[in-house]
């Protein structure tokens, strides 16, 4: 009982390493971020430049309506490729996003005005498509009479007053992947709590995996719409907030920012190099710099938690985004080769014949080439610019780290179907695909699982080994491989300690979440009972 015990506790105490670094990875950008939460105010340098242009691009708008294609073909820039209709989309996408702008910081009857004459505008790009020219003008050139000159007071936005407006800058940045991150690791939380909390349940793993598989999906649509419903390319592009902030562009009534405001590229030359601000003697007190909106003191404790690198970025903001590359391509990699191991070492030890010996001299090949040197060649070759260098990574390690799984499971199904319930199927009928699904994969998946568990940790540690190397993620992503090549003095030891104990607990975990899987899914330890 006292073993069983500590084998739970270890069980407990790995599920929760490795649901704290899931975690880490998919809230990063609420947890270290140099843009706010959420402000409340006036972005005065966003709503001059909108009334200055909206007047201009409603004027091009009507001009691009009024057009025929052939005066359109004439007018057009040299070298441009946008159809007539194409430009017409483009204008009235910059009038509509204009107009959107000014309406968030004006009174309500004013901002009712401006959404509405946004909505005509996309309209009037539609109307066209449609071949109505005139119903699409005449919507275009009130909005031109309106614009025009602002010498009207009440419609002018300046005039009236400009309104604070609330804003959400990091969700306005942020990307589809982002937002599934977000879902899906509350989902896979879920996920796993509920298995654990039915563990007497005889549920098939295939029904467990179809459920995880189909919430997936879900959180990939709703991410989808959060990103449309949300996103803002111009608030995406701009880097400067905390700037924005303290010179007064943005004039703020209430700022929310992120626990570490910290961007994961944010440079801070005169503090290159820094140690951990715990470490009262690496406090930087001395410097010559200002501590932006957001950030700690400089004789704070939480400045830079865990120090800085070169370039005076903040290694805690790099490591928990680091986790997000680290993990997904670990993750990645070892689902990629173990789906791929399972497909041939079934097939191979089911079918046998000459399927199983071009199998077996296919694993046998791979096997004589050193994985990592293989995947060096390949990286060293491959163009990022053709193939995303993290892709390219998930690839190489999971198309070369397959044959163990194959061989493995080849080996197990093997001895699985000489069984007398595998024969009995057999002699039943059945087909032999739905004989290996049903009755002699479940047997001869245990070992595989715990394989595929010690192939977790070994493609997290390829993928650092290949950034290190520099080969993997490339800048200005972080990954933990790459922040620990970084330095490679002694006197800097806080920059590998702390990604190097981020890949030992990552690797550790999934070591042993997979023992404890093997227990739970072994179909004999089952029917024995404890």
């Amino acid at each position: 009982m006292p073993e069983r015990r500590r084998t739970n506790l270890a069980v407990a105490l790995a599920l929760a390493m490795l649901l704290a670094l899931a975690a880490a990875a998919a809230c990063a950008p609420l947890i270290a971020n140099d843009r706010p939460l959420y402000a409340r105010g006036i972005d005065r340098a966003l709503v001059d430049d909108a009334r200055a242009r909206l007047p201009a691009q409603a004027r091009d708008l009507g001009a691009l309506l009024a057009w025929s294609e052939a005066e359109y073909l004439a007018q057009r820039r040299p070298g441009a490729r946008q159809s007539h209709s194409e430009a017409i989309a483009t204008a009235a996408a910059g009038v509509a996003a204009r107009s959107t702008t000014l309406a968030r910081h004006v009174e309500p009857e004013l901002a009712r005005v401006l959404r509405e004459h946004a909505r005509q505008a996309l309209a009037s790009a539609e109307r066209f498509e449609r071949g109505e020219r005139e119903a699409a003008l005449a919507p275009v050139r009130a909005l031109e009479a309106w614009t025009g000159g602002w010498s009207d007071p009440t419609r002018d936005p300046a005039r009236a007053g400009w309104r604070a407006a609330p804003r959400w800058p990091v969700f306005e940045a942020a990307t589809r992947s982002d937002w599934f991150l977000l879902l899906a690791w509350p989902c896979a939380a879920c996920w796993i709590w509920r298995a654990r909390r039915r563990a007497a349940d005889a549920e098939p793993l295939g029904a467990a995996l179809a459920r995880g598989v189909l919430a997936l999906a879900g959180c990939a649509l709703v991410a989808c719409a959060l990103f449309a419903w949300l996103h803002d390319e111009r608030s995406a592009r701009r880097a400067d907030w905390k700037l924005a902030l303290a010179d007064g562009r943005f004039d703020a009534l209430a700022v929310v920012h992120a626990p570490l405001a910290m961007g994961f590229s944010e440079t801070h030359a005169e503090e290159a190099w820094l140690a951990p601000t715990w470490r009262r003697s690496a406090r930087a007190a001395g410097v010559a710099l200002e501590p932006l909106p957001g950030e700690c003191d400089l004789e704070s404790a939480w400045r830079h938690p865990l120090g800085t690198d070169g370039l005076g970025r903040d290694l805690a903001a790099r490591l928990l985004w680091g986790a997000r590359a680290s993990l997904a391509v670990g993750f990645a990699a070892a689902a990629l080769l173990t789906l791929v191991g399972v497909l041939v070492g079934a097939l191979a030890g089911q079918l046998g014949g000459w399927f199983d010996w071009l199998a077996l001299r296919g694993i046998e090949a791979a096997l004589c080439i050193p994985a990592l040197f293989l995947a060096l060649a390949v990286l060293a070759f491959t163009d990022p610019r053709a193939l995303d260098p993290a892709v390219a990574v998930v690839l190489v390690i999971g198309l070369v780290g397959w044959p163990g799984i194959a061989r493995l499971l080849r080996a197990e199904i093997r001895r699985v179907r000489e069984l007398d319930f595998a024969r009995a199927a057999r002699v039943a009928g059945l087909h032999p695909l739905r004989v290996l699904a049903r009755h002699v994969l479940p047997h001869a998946l245990p070992p595989v699982i715990v394989a595929a568990s010690f192939a977790v940790g070994a493609c997290l540690l390829t993928e650092a080994a290949l950034s290190y190397l520099g080969l993997g993620v490339r800048p200005p992503l972080a990954s933990w491989g790459a922040l620990a090549a970084e330095s490679r003095q002694l006197e800097h030891w806080w920059v590998p300690l702390f990604p190097g104990l981020a890949i030992f607990a990552a690797a550790a975990a999934c070591n042993v979440l997979g023992e404890a899987l093997r227990d739970r899914l072994d179909p004999r330890r089952r029917e024995v009972g404890p």
